[in-house]
């Protein structure tokens, strides 16, 4: 086995829709965009990041990449997002914005505080914080 340093990690998710999304993720979730592939003509894959500062990789924060599908699209399942103890701030925050929720916020067993999102395509995003670890 080799034994790897993981630097960092980014999910890829389909949409239907690049530019739409963009805009979404932008101005909806307040994601950061980092970049747009191609540098020319029309875009079709980019970086958005959200928490910390992207440029300050000692600081916590969560990047990920959306493509244009180029089939059938069909959302991907769902990303886990843990945060700190902001949580009631950002569910809020997205209650304010009309973004669609599949699960409410609420403690669980397993000491989570949670809420599920679902963006404009269906994928879904669960904001998670422990809250017996603060």
């Amino acid at each position: 086995m080799v034994n790897i340093e993981i630097v960092d990690f980014e999910t890829v998710i389909e949409v239907s829709n690049f530019e739409k999304s963009i805009k979404y993720y932008t101005e909806v979730l307040d994601f950061n965009l980092d970049w747009t592939w191609p540098d020319e003509g029309k875009k079709v894959h980019g970086s958005l990041s959200i928490g910390g500062d992207p440029n300050d990789h000692s600081k916590k924060h969560m990047h990920i990449q959306i493509s244009q599908a180029e089939h059938n699209f069909s959302p991907s399942g769902w990303i886990y997002i843990r945060i700190g103890s902001e949580i009631d701030q950002l569910y809020e925050h997205y209650k304010a914005r009309n973004v669609e929720f599949t699960q409410d916020l609420d403690n669980y067993p397993w000491q989570m505080r949670e809420f599920t999102i679902k963006d404009i395509d269906g994928n879904n995003f669960r904001f998670a914080y422990n809250y017996l670890e603060h």
